[in-house]
């Protein structure tokens, strides 16, 4: 019953999944100033029409993505333990204070963002990936970059000894 906070969309504390409201949703934007902060996202994956997600507050468990969705920006994911497989057409993807893997990126990624990543590595990049934003990560080494890359940011990631050829 999480994401009936914003939708109309329950019966008693489970989410209606029939509901036209939330099938036909496309953003789903978490004020952040908000007093109502979710932090399980379990029922997501049923926004079928859902392209954007903005959640700027820690989150505990997400189990799986709606498949349309282009663009996650996860703000102090720092609780999550477990990412699940990223939607094939993920076009950008922000994320915040991740303690625990991330999944593979998939091949429509465009934009990656990571901040505060407490990881030694990251997933390989795909190969259509224009924009890689990293800073404050504990990664040791970058994967090979993309020849598409048209913005590679790199900034207080002090474990980083060297880099691909560009």
């Amino acid at each position: 019953g999480i994401l009936a906070l914003k939708l109309p969309c329950t019966n008693g504390q489970w989410l209606d999944t029939t509901c036209p409201a939330l099938i036909s949703q496309k953003r789903l934007v978490f004020d952040p100033n908000s007093q109502i902060r979710p932090s399980d996202l379990n029922g997501i994956q049923y926004m079928d029409s859902l392209q954007v997600i903005y959640c700027p507050w820690q989150l505990k468990n997400v189990t799986a993505w709606p498949p349309l969705l282009d663009t996650i920006v996860l703000e102090e994911a720092d609780s999550l333990s477990f990412i699940p497989p990223l939607p094939q057409k993920l076009k950008a993807l922000t994320i915040t204070l991740a303690r625990c893997t991330l999944p593979p990126l998939p091949d429509s990624l465009s934009l990656f963002e990571c901040y505060y990543y407490h990881y030694p590595s990251l997933p390989s990049f795909p190969s259509r990936l224009q924009v890689i934003r990293l800073e404050w990560c504990d990664i040791q080494e970058l994967p090979q970059l993309p020849d598409t890359l048209n913005v590679l940011h790199v900034f207080q990631c002090p474990n980083l000894l060297c880099c691909p050829k560009l």
